[in-house]
């Protein structure tokens, strides 16, 4: 699959908690099937949460995940972006460009914003690329 077919595809992709797959995913589901079916990486899945609701949690994987990532400052293609919600980091966008992440919320589903704007830009703790452990 090339990226256009991806983002077309993935563009209507509706929030399902711990998805995976084009019938619906969480904020990580972007960039695992992006890399899978994109790239050919298989990204670590992360599905040992509860909850997406359920932060400290999601900030204890999120810490004992950076093996394999290495952070970068020239966003591109098929990095992803890590954000702040509240205190914790807890949310992940894949980058579609410099300043621009498909990502998938809750009440909303699946879209492409910017990341470097007003919305998210001050929550942004870094763009990673992964490196495989």
């Amino acid at each position: 699959m090339t990226a256009s077919e991806f983002f077309k595809k993935a563009g209507h992709v509706p929030f399902v908690e711990g998805g995976r797959d084009y019938d619906g995913w969480d904020c990580w589901g972007v960039p695992y099937c992006f890399h899978r079916d994109v790239s050919g990486i298989l990204l670590p899945e992360y599905l040992r949460y509860s909850s997406v609701n359920d932060y400290k949690q999601l900030k204890k994987i999120i810490d004992g995940a950076r093996d394999g990532w290495r952070r970068i400052t020239q966003p591109e293609l098929g990095d992803v972006a890590l954000f702040k919600t509240g205190k914790y980091e807890s949310h992940v966008g894949l980058v579609v460009d410099h300043n621009r992440m498909m990502h998938a919320e809750k009440t909303i589903g699946t879209f492409v914003e910017r990341f470097t704007g007003l919305a998210w830009g001050l929550r942004l703790e870094g763009v990673y690329r992964y490196g495989g452990c």
